[in-house]
């Protein structure tokens, strides 16, 4: 769809990146996407952006301190930024934010994008919709604080809390709402949520979400990371953990839905390794630990009294 445009965000995570982009290519079909990378020096990173335009079809935008790009590129945010500038030049209304340690985990098909403009029609104090699955760990915050809208096949925020209830870095932007609120984004997403909840924007959550962050996922190739970061990492055994793509069965079960399940990762979503473990980290640091559960969870608890 010509109004639509994809954009995924890359920085030296090689293997993560190609996966990325191997489910875009199996489950998205007439939507311009775009790589944005954040001058990745790492060679496995490098080879996959070479094959970026050859093979998958898809543009290319590197971050270049030769020419005027690096104004507007250089870390995440700024890289949003240009995203947003490329987004108003070609004249998209939505823009999508993925990035490289995500994937897409089903077809994306009309009807949920057409949803996802009808959520935008209904209200207008949302500017973004968020196409992840939520997350376990985070499931009595998701009960108190987000409203089932059945006829929009979503959850919304109800704002009552300041903590990131108004903003992700990642989903679906509607661009002239997003324009006309917060206009830039600005470094940091809590930075960006404040200045979203200050204008009195929510956020709506997909009831059947299409894309998600790996679980237990390792830190980017180059990155400094400490000594407990490392040790962390390697007792919590963080690598690289795709997702399998849903199948028409395991779509059609969480459309039925009938025992109306919040969409959280865990419940509909499978990961080969992590068979068995009922709770999956998406985010750094000890929460890794926690996430493992069994003696695990007990290190972390411990390493958070440090």
């Amino acid at each position: 769809m010509n109004t639509w445009h994809i954009f995924v965000f890359s920085f030296n995570r090689g293997v993560f990146l190609k996966n990325c982009l191997d489910s875009i290519k199996k489950c998205v079909a007439n939507i311009d996407v775009t790589v944005i990378d954040d001058n990745s020096d790492d060679p496995t990173t490098n080879e996959i952006l070479n094959s970026v335009k050859s093979y998958y079809g898809f543009n290319l935008v590197k971050a270049n301190t030769d020419n005027l790009l690096e104004k507007r590129l250089g870390g995440l945010y700024g890289n949003m930024n240009m995203a947003l500038d490329i987004s108003q030049t070609k004249n998209k209304k939505y823009m999508l934010f993925i990035q490289d340690d995500m994937q897409f985990v089903r077809k994306v098909v009309s009807s949920d994008l057409n949803n996802i403009e009808k959520i935008f029609d209904d209200f207008n104090d949302i500017q973004q919709v968020q196409s992840c699955f939520l997350k376990n760990l985070q499931v009595d915050h998701y009960k108190e604080h987000l409203t089932h809208l059945k006829e929009n096949k979503c959850y919304i925020s109800n704002n009552s809390v300041h903590d990131l209830s108004a903003f992700s870095d990642v989903g679906v932007f509607y661009v002239p709402r997003f324009e006309h609120n917060n206009g830039v984004f600005v470094s940091g997403e809590r930075n960006n949520n404040k200045i979203s909840f200050q204008n009195n924007v929510k956020l709506a959550y997909l009831e059947q979400p299409f894309m998600m962050w790996l679980p237990y996922a390792k830190s980017y190739q180059g990155k400094k990371i400490n000594l407990k970061t490392k040790i962390t990492e390697k007792i919590a055994q963080c690598d690289f953990y795709p997702i399998n793509i849903m199948d028409d069965s395991a779509y059609q079960k969480m459309i039925n839905n009938q025992e109306q399940k919040l969409p959280i990762a865990e419940y509909w979503l499978n990961v080969d390794k992590l068979k068995g473990y009922p709770t999956w980290s998406f985010s750094a640091g000890v929460i890794n630990l926690y996430a493992r559960g069994g003696f695990r969870r007990k290190i972390a608890k411990l390493l958070w009294k440090i």
